[in-house]
C-alpha cells in the first residue's frame, strides 16, 4: 500500500443509504483535501463551475488539481516506442 492510499477516504453507500457517504479525514483547517482531475476540453471549464458550486455552498474543501491527461499521454508515447500497440 503507497503512504497516499493509506490516508484516502472514497465515498461508499451501504445497501440501506440512498447517498454515500464521504468518510475521509479533515485537515487541520477543517477542510477535506480532494484531487480533481480536470482533464482537457470542456474539463477546466466544469471543473471551476464544480468548485464555485461547493463555495457557493460553504462546502469546505482543499483541492489540488492533477494532470492526468498529460501523464497519460506520456505513458503511451512511452508504451509505443518500446514496440507495444
Amino acid at each position: 500500500m503507497t503512504p497516499a492510499a493509506s490516508w484516502r477516504g472514497y465515498a461508499k453507500a451501504s445497501d440501506s443509504d440512498k447517498v454515500a457517504v464521504f468518510t475521509g479525514t479533515k485537515g487541520n483547517d477543517g477542510k477535506f483535501l480532494v484531487t480533481l482531475i480536470e482533464g482537457d476540453g470542456i474539463g477546466p471549464e466544469i471543473s471551476q463551475s464544480v468548485k464555485d458550486i461547493y463555495s457557493a455552498a460553504n462546502v469546505r474543501l482543499d483541492t489540488r488539481s492533477a494532470d492526468f491527461e498529460a501523464s497519460m499521454r506520456l505513458s503511451n508515447r512511452r508504451s509505443r516506442s518500446s514496440g507495444n500497440p
